[in-house]
């Protein structure tokens, strides 16, 4: 009988040590392992696949082709800036091979751009139209209008000399139609009108003039001193321009 119940009472104690066991595993499963430390604060979810693997499989996807664009955008603004220059120091006759030597990039880089000779004279023609018409708000928002216009008569002068200097293969690469014909006319005039029209509201400029003359009038002025007179006469030419556009200059009735 005290065997019995010896047997009896060690059998309970080790059932009751394998329950305690079993109830600190499951205990600290639930608050240290699988759900809370393991899996969702340290592993799959929080700091492993999703959070941690999934942004930095983001970021190296997206960050080499970043750099490649901004090259790009650096590479062709550094290849019209050189043509440019070229031009400028060769008026219709810098070659390519020049070009790409002065933009310092290789030849692959300015054909991958401007896959012909064509193709960058358009380019660079249409980047610096824009720039003249685009300098327009930023000098009225600096000087009064008239000293504005004054400003931006010279930077179209500037213009004007690129044109000139690339002219050939503009007007065969027109007559082609391997270059579309620009609009250059309509946005100068129209950018001479909203600086007229300021120039008017600010009691500077007068109130009658047609842009469209304005436009003529410049255009007279360095179609007339284009490679020949000096930088000095067409500022002085510019000068009387602006004068002919001030209060009281009007005919006399």
């Amino acid at each position: 009988m005290e065997e019995a119940e010896t047997e009896s009472l060690r059998f309970s104690r080790t059932a009751d040590r394998t329950t305690n066991r079993r109830a600190s595993v499951l205990a600290g499963t639930e608050s240290g392992g699988t759900e809370s430390g393991a899996t969702e604060s340290g592993g799959t979810e929080s700091g492993g696949t999703e959070s941690g693997g999934t942004a930095a499989a983001a970021a190296a996807a997206s960050s080499p082709r970043r750099p490649a664009r901004a090259d790009a955008r650096r590479n062709r603004a550094r290849l019209l800036t050189a043509a440019r220059d070229a031009f400028a120091a060769q008026p219709g006759t810098a070659s390519m091979d020049a070009i790409a030597r002065r933009a310092g990039v290789g030849i692959g880089t300015l054909y991958r751009h401007f896959p012909t000779r064509e193709a960058l004279v358009e380019a660079l023609y249409a980047t610096e139209l824009d720039t003249v018409v685009a300098c327009a708000p930023g000098l009225l928002a600096e000087l009064e209008p008239a000293q504005a216009l004054r400003a931006w008569m010279n930077r179209y002068a500037e213009f004007f000399e690129i044109k000139r200097t690339v002219y050939e293969t503009l007007r065969a690469g027109w007559a082609t139609g391997s270059i579309a014909t620009p609009t250059t006319r309509e946005r100068i005039t129209s950018t001479i009108d909203l600086m007229l029209r300021a120039g008017a509201e600010a009691g500077t400029l007068r109130s009658d003039i047609d842009p469209g003359d304005v436009t003529l009038m410049l255009l007279g002025v360095f179609h007339s001193t284009a490679v020949t007179d000096s930088p000095e006469r067409v500022a002085t030419l510019l000068d009387l321009v602006l004068d002919a556009l001030r209060p009281g200059k009007g005919p006399k009735g």
